[in-house]
C-alpha cells in the first residue's frame, strides 16, 4: 500500500500544486492529492487502532499515544485534533513520508557510494571499526558515532532532496526586514522554499555537481547558515520523523555497507530526474551491482 500512494498514476504537478495553495477549492472540486484506495486502507488502519486502544484501555510510549493525548487534553488555544487529523498525521506524515523519502535517500547514496568506492571503502571501514567496538552489535550508540557515514548521508541528500522545495503557511503578516526593500508576506499567504537550489547554489556549496561527504564536517557546518540544509525543513515545522528516518537509514546502509561491494551496473545510466513524480527520483531506476563480501 505504501507503494501504491507513489506508484499509482499521478496527477499532474498543476493539480498537485492546487491542492497545497487553495485546499478550498480542491476541496469544492473534489481534488485530492493522494490515491483512493491507499488512502482509505490507512485511515481505516488508524481508526481501528485507535478504537482498539480506547476499548482496551491500552497505552503505549509511542507516537499515536502522543496524538490521541492531545485529542483528550487539547490546547485550548488550539482546536481539538479529530480522528481524521490524528490518522493524517500516523499513517502519512509519519509512515508514508518515512516510507518513500527512506528509500530514496538509500538508494542515491547507493548510486554516489558505486561511483565513487573510495569514499564506499572509508564509509565501510568505520563501520566495521565502530562495531569492533560494539561486539558486532548494530545499537543505537554504535550508529551515533558513525561520523562518516552520517557525512556522507548527508550529502546524498544535500545532492538529491527527497522534496525539491517546502510550503509553508503564513500564520500572521510577517515583514521580511533583512533585505534592500522589505517585502510582506500576508497571513494566508503560502511560501515556496526552493531547498534543491539552495542545496545546488555554488555559493553555499562550491562545486555542487560533486559528491563530497567532507562537506559535513563540524567545522564545515559551522561555516554555513544553519537554514542551508533543508532536507527535513527547519524550525518549529521541522520533520517530526526526523530522527526516525536518519536512524533507520544509517542502519540500513551499514548493513549494505558490511555485506556488499557496491558498483555501477552497465545499464545504469546518468541521474535524469523524472517529471512525473512528487519526491525526487530517478527515470530509469537504479541499476547496481552488489558482490557479497565473505
Amino acid at each position: 500500500m505504501g507503494r501504491q500512494v507513489f506508484e499509482e498514476p499521478r496527477r499532474s504537478m498543476g493539480l498537485q500544486m492546487l491542492v497545497v495553495q487553495m485546499r478550498e477549492y480542491a476541496r469544492f472540486f473534489g481534488i485530492k492529492q493522494l490515491p483512493e484506495k491507499p488512502a482509505k486502507f490507512f485511515l481505516n488502519i488508524v481508526k481501528e487502532t485507535l478504537a482498539y486502544r480506547r476499548s482496551n484501555n491500552v497505552e503505549r510510549k509511542d507516537f499515536m499515544h502522543l496524538l490521541i493525548d492531545l485529542k483528550n487534553n487539547p490546547n485550548p488555544e488550539l482546536h481539538s485534533l479529530t480522528d481524521d487529523e490524528i490518522a493524517a498525521q500516523a499513517a502519512f506524515v509519519f509512515f508514508v513520508a518515512g516510507f518513500e523519502t527512506s528509500s530514496t535517500l538509500l538508494s542515491f547514496c547507493s548510486y554516489e557510494l558505486a561511483k565513487h568506492p573510495e569514499i564506499q571503502e572509508k564509509a565501510r571501514n568505520e563501520v566495521k571499526n565502530v562495531l569492533k567496538r560494539f561486539n558486532g552489535e548494530l545499537t543505537y550508540d554504535a550508529m551515533l558515532e558513525m561520523k562518516y557515514l552520517d557525512q556522507v548521508l548527508k550529502e546524498s541528500l544535500r545532492k538529491y532532496p527527497p522534496l525539491s522545495m517546502l510550503t509553508r503557511g503564513a500564520t500572521e503578516d510577517y515583514w521580511v526586514k533583512d533585505t534592500k526593500t522589505p517585502l510582506l508576506i500576508p497571513k494566508g499567504c503560502t511560501v515556496v522554499i526552493p531547498v534543491y537550489s539552495i542545496h545546488n547554489d555554488p555559493s553555499i556549496y562550491p562545486d555542487p555537481e560533486i559528491f563530497d561527504p567532507e562537506r559535513f564536517t563540524p567545522e564545515e557546518e559551522n561555516k554555513r547558515h544553519p537554514f542551508a540544509f533543508l532536507p527535513f525543513g527547519e524550525g518549529p515545522r521541522v520533520c517530526i520523523g526526523l530522527r526516525f528516518g536518519m536512524m533507520q537509514a544509517r542502519i540500513g546502509m551499514a548493513k549494505m555497507l558490511l555485506n556488499f561491494k557496491m558498483s555501477l551496473a552497465a545499464r545504469m545510466d546518468e541521474i535524469q530526474f523524472s517529471r512525473s513524480h512528487f519526491i525526487i527520483s530517478n527515470e530509469g531506476g537504479f541499476w547496481i551491482n552488489l558482490e557479497k563480501i565473505h
